[in-house]
């Protein structure tokens, strides 16, 4: 789960680095990396949500 989300911030940060270099005059670092932390923190509590849910359902099932 950690693994996925690092690697989802790695892609996204280096993807929005390398359209910035592409298409704008100047790269934005700070923006560029404070978006990686943000998406890496979300991804990360999509899937622990994702994770509980399941869990939970599971152990409702084996109750009925």
């Amino acid at each position: 789960m950690l693994k996925k989300s690092l690697r989802f911030s790695i892609i996204f940060f280096t993807v929005t680095t390398i359209w910035q270099w592409g298409f704008e005059s100047a790269i934005s670092w700070g923006e560029n990396i404070a978006s990686a932390c943000a998406s890496f923190f979300i991804y990360f509590l999509v899937e622990l949500s994702a994770k509980d849910y399941d869990r939970q359902i599971k152990s409702e099932n084996n109750e009925l």
